[in-house]
């Protein structure tokens, strides 16, 4: 069965953990392919690791770096 991921990915930045030096993609993907609850999500993308949250404010795009670091750490 052939999956149509247009448009899953919503919208997505850079940035750098100043206390490890690691960088992470930050993508807000919508999970109507894999959630029938057609829900949206924040995932955190880094070499090796992922992290997704869930529950996120609206305007995540606009949140300082700490603040998105601190938010992926949380859930």
């Amino acid at each position: 069965m052939q999956r149509d991921l247009r448009d899953n990915r919503v919208g997505s930045r850079v940035l750098v953990d100043p206390a490890t030096s690691i960088q992470w993609v930050v993508v807000e993907i919508r999970d109507r392919v894999y959630d029938r609850r057609d829900s949206r999500s924040l995932v955190f993308l880094s070499d090796g690791v992922m992290r997704r949250v869930r529950t996120y404010p609206q305007d995540w795009f606009d949140l300082a770096d700490a603040e998105l670091l601190t938010l992926s750490r949380s859930h």
